[in-house]
């Protein structure tokens, strides 16, 4: 079985937690994330989404790019 997105990011963390996996320009200031940081994010999106009941359930996920829908996604 291939792996899964989730796969990744768990094996991106473990190899390299933190360096900066994402930066961004943010009104001329560059942002940055690490895996470790994107984790937890992604931690917390899915705690909630699980809390509200979207467990095993289709979703769409519409947005600009960004960190947060990398995170979401």
């Amino acid at each position: 079985m291939g792996m899964l997105i989730r796969d990744v990011l768990e094996n991106s963390v473990e190899k390299f937690a933190d360096i900066q996996a994402v930066k961004w320009l943010k009104k001329k200031e560059i942002q940055e994330r690490s895996y470790k940081e994107l984790m937890v994010n992604v931690v917390a999106i899915r705690k909630g989404l699980r809390k509200e009941g979207f467990q095993g359930k289709h979703i769409a996920l519409i947005g600009v790019s960004s960190v947060e829908w990398i995170e979401s996604y």
